[in-house]
């Protein structure tokens, strides 16, 4: 992202909640790649609109993949969003 200060407003508002990370190795012409799998949740508390911007990145991940190596089939993602209510 060009905007750091966009950036900075999505990150601050961004906390990992939950990860489940399994290490995995991905072989490409006899090289060992070292990668992983695994699932992340997040929970937001985002202004409006940062939060459009977030589901935006969430909803282009699977399109474009994250990480290195996309074009060569490394970062495929799949994305859902859950809303949960908190208590006041």
């Amino acid at each position: 992202m060009e905007d750091e200060d966009a950036f900075h407003m999505l990150v601050s508002g961004l906390t990992l909640r939950r990860y489940r990370l399994t290490s995995r190795d991905y072989w490409l012409k006899g090289q060992r790649i070292p990668g992983f799998m695994g699932s992340v949740q997040f929970s937001t508390r985002l202004s409006a609109p940062i939060m459009e911007l977030w589901r935006l990145l969430v909803a282009f991940a699977p399109y474009c993949g994250i990480g290195v190596k996309t074009a060569l089939g490394m970062g495929a993602v799949t994305t859902s969003f859950i809303t949960q209510h908190t208590r006041q």
